[in-house]
């Protein structure tokens, strides 16, 4: 039972583990699933995740899934520390049978965010492109941002030819020539005295 309606439960047990995933299948709902649950172990790290799914019948007869729960529970060491996360999906409309809009069902139709990435079938992810001022931009993949940037970083990288003037590639030159231009003075200026004093 789930919710009071009689269900078919399945399980599925992993090797070497107590519990596997469940699903619970709903007579009322012509046995399709109406609760998903597993519980597992990720790197000595207990974690419970749950799946609740309410369908909904058009007059037509056709069943949709109305909203779709999501639920993780993730427990750190023996003090019960929980991270709940929960997602929660609704369908506001269905219909099925009738003429898609086409003003609709397209890229603008879905108000995509600008500089949004779309990722589309048979395309590679680095290779699709990104929405921007009312289209698909195939000048902004990812693979192509990455190349600009390649491209800058060695630019910004690249030595620099040494100017005549002194600047931060010579300071340690400098500073040599400036010592050894005053070691050459004070031995200078010591004989110059000893002159002076044995005259």
């Amino acid at each position: 039972m789930r919710d009071e309606q009689p269900c078919l439960v399945a399980r599925y047990k992993y090797k070497n583990m107590e519990d596997g995933p469940s699903v619970w299948l709903s007579e009322r709902e012509e046995f399709n699933p109406v609760y998903f649950e597993e519980k597992m172990i990720l790197d000595n790290v207990p974690e419970f995740r749950t799946t609740k799914i309410r369908w909904q019948k058009l007059k037509s007869g056709q069943l949709y899934p109305q909203s779709i729960q999501y639920n993780t529970k993730v427990q750190y060491g023996m003090d019960k520390v929980r991270h709940p996360q929960q997602y929660n999906l609704t369908i506001l409309h269905a219909d099925f049978g009738g003429p898609i809009d086409p003003k609709v069902f397209t890229f603008a139709g879905f108000g995509l965010n600008e500089n949004q990435l779309v990722l589309l079938p048979d395309v590679k992810a680095e290779d699709c492109p990104r929405w921007r001022n009312g289209k698909l931009d195939y000048d902004h993949t990812l693979n192509k941002e990455m190349a600009k940037l390649a491209k800058e970083q060695a630019a910004f990288e690249k030595p620099r030819a040494s100017s005549a003037y002194p600047g931060q590639g010579n300071t340690m030159l400098i500073i040599s020539i400036a010592t050894g231009v005053l070691a050459i003075a004070a031995t200078i200026a010591v004989v110059i005295r000893r002159q002076r004093a044995a005259v």
